[in-house]
């Protein structure tokens, strides 16, 4: 829950005047999170209860997803005036520093045709995008360790074909690309700093943030 709450503590802050923050957070336990708009439908509420996975809400964008502590969640938030208004401009904009990060650590990264960061066909950083008052926030991951099964699992699909078919797609196009975190969140700080033409300096949160 703490992981899930600062960074939207973070964009409200961004939102009321904070400087343009990149983030990181592991979770200390397992558990799932789904987008603003989707229906927690879509989510196997029983088997979460029966596993102890709490669901969280975020508000930004994408489905349902499952996270633990092979997953390094980074967010990067700044100002909506700094971000270009073109959805695809924006997002280019906010991964490419991430794309770069991975190169950094020896992951031959892409953005693709649909802005995903890929390593050929494998889909290797899930990210989410939206805007939260006056700030704009954008979520992605380095992926250490990937649990294709419980990923899968949480997904409310009765079918139990439709399931098989659900993990061997997971298995096929989702894939972990264990490296070097320290050195992945340095890239990422030089990186955004190089874009955004900004001096990186260690952050606190504000007491408002904390609030």
């Amino acid at each position: 829950l703490r992981s899930q709450t600062l960074w939207h503590a973070i964009a409200y802050g961004v939102s009321e005047g904070q400087p343009a923050t990149l983030s990181f957070a592991r979770p200390s336990a397992p558990y799932v999170c789904t987008g603003y708009h989707l229906d927690l439908a879509e989510i196997d509420q029983e088997y979460c209860r029966a596993n102890d996975l709490p669901v969280y809400r975020r508000m930004v964008g994408g489905g349902p997803v499952y996270l633990d502590d092979g997953q390094l969640f980074f967010q990067i938030c700044l100002p909506a005036a700094a971000v270009p208004a073109v959805r695809m401009n924006a997002l280019r904009m906010l991964l490419t520093p991430a794309v770069t990060a991975f190169r950094a650590v020896g992951v031959d990264a892409e953005l693709d045709q649909d802005l995903e960061i890929c390593l050929g066909d494998k889909k290797i950083c899930g990210h989410g995008a939206g805007q939260i008052e006056d700030a704009v926030v954008v979520c992605g991951n380095l992926i250490e360790r990937f649990d294709h099964e419980r990923a899968t699992r949480v997904l409310a699909l009765a079918d139990p074909d439709q399931r098989a078919e659900t993990l061997r797609l997971m298995r096929r196009y989702v894939t972990a690309t264990p490296s070097d975190a320290a050195a992945f969140q340095a890239a990422m700080i030089s990186g955004y700093a190089a874009v955004l033409g900004l001096t990186p300096v260690p952050g606190e949160l504000s007491p408002a943030e904390r609030d």
